[in-house]
């Protein structure tokens, strides 16, 4: 089976929206992020996607590699 496609929406150079495109028993849903509900039009993700931002969500800081 292979990786399901990440889109992506830009808004000013930044990264907005990371729109996952599924295709699941030959139909098609769209899902903002990595988990959480999938829709079947790509604005319904896109909206979900914006009131989680709206809400404060950050996404979270990589580790720093520091030496071991």
């Amino acid at each position: 089976m292979s990786k399901p496609t990440i889109h992506t929406f830009i808004v000013q150079g930044d990264i907005k929206m990371p729109v996952r495109k599924l295709n699941i028993n030959g139909e098609t849903f769209y899902q903002w992020g990595s988990s959480g509900k999938m829709y079947k039009k790509r604005e319904d993700a896109e909206r979900q996607g914006y009131a989680i931002e709206q809400q404060g969500y950050k996404k979270k800081p990589k580790p720093s590699r520091r030496g071991t």
